[in-house]
């Protein structure tokens, strides 16, 4: 059981740069991720794809953004397979946005780790944290559904 609006579970994943091994001092500013994290704790990208199939199994994944076709790019670029299928992923940002705009929302000054914001609550742990960033989205999502 459970609402669209329920989180179950969470899977989350240091994935170790093949291409760029070396982390930007942009990137690292703007994740909180560390040289040391991907270094130590961080998997190929083959790996953490084959982790993520595996958490979702068949069920439909949602992301602000075109987030799917940044993976398969990825996937591409160090000649790894793309183990989900292309019906799974469905980017929700234009129907937030749109449910936004009926409530007179303007989402442009916010990313999906803050736009909780709009509704006047403070950001969660760390924007830019894919778990953080979703767990974000579900309470947008939340407060759209109260209106």
């Amino acid at each position: 059981g459970g609402s669209l609006t329920e989180e179950g579970n969470s899977w989350s994943a240091f994935v170790r740069p093949v291409k760029n091994p070396q982390l930007s001092d942009y990137i690292i500013a703007l994740t909180s991720i560390t040289q040391e994290d991907v270094d130590t704790k961080g998997v190929l990208l083959a790996a953490a794809m084959t982790g993520f199939a595996s958490f979702i199994g068949d069920l439909p994944v949602f992301s602000y953004g075109e987030d799917a076709l940044i993976l398969k790019e990825n996937c591409e670029l160090i000649d790894t397979s793309y183990p989900l299928a292309d019906t799974q992923f469905a980017d929700i940002r234009p129907r937030i946005h749109s449910a936004l705009g009926e409530l007179g929302i303007d989402p442009a000054p916010y990313t999906s780790g803050t736009l909780i914001q709009a509704f006047g609550a403070p950001p969660g742990a760390r924007a830019h944290d894919a778990v953080n960033d979703m767990r974000n989205l579900l309470e947008v999502l939340r407060e759209i559904q109260k209106r």
